[in-house]
């Protein structure tokens, strides 16, 4: 008698743990795109995540296309919630933000 196995389902918090890091990989990539970011950052407070793209100086069309793929890639999938903040050096410094870790830099 021979008994085939079904492969093992993942459970739910694996399948939103790897839901989310493809998410966020793709968003990063498409970031890559975008010549105006000076650097890619992240910060946890407490449960929450908060990634950081900071730019050189405002560039109201890089905000807008960040924004667009935050939505393409993050909001729009059931992911773990991230909080995407795009801030512009020209107008805020840099040591005013909480601290960050660094994913990139140019």
């Amino acid at each position: 008698m021979t008994v085939a196995h079904e492969p093992a389902r993942m459970p739910a918090g694996s399948e939103l743990a790897s839901e989310s890091l493809h998410a966020i990989l793709g968003f990063l990539g498409a970031l890559g795109s975008i010549g105006s970011i000076q650097k890619i950052a992240y910060s946890t407070e407490g449960l929450e995540s908060h990634l950081w793209i900071l730019l050189c100086e405002e560039n109201l069309e890089a905000a807008r296309q960040i924004y667009l793929l935050a939505d393409e890639h993050l909001l729009s999938r059931d992911v773990v919630p991230i909080q995407v903040h795009v801030v512009p050096l020209s107008e805020v410094d840099e040591q005013n933000l909480p601290p960050l870790s660094t994913i990139f830099q140019r």
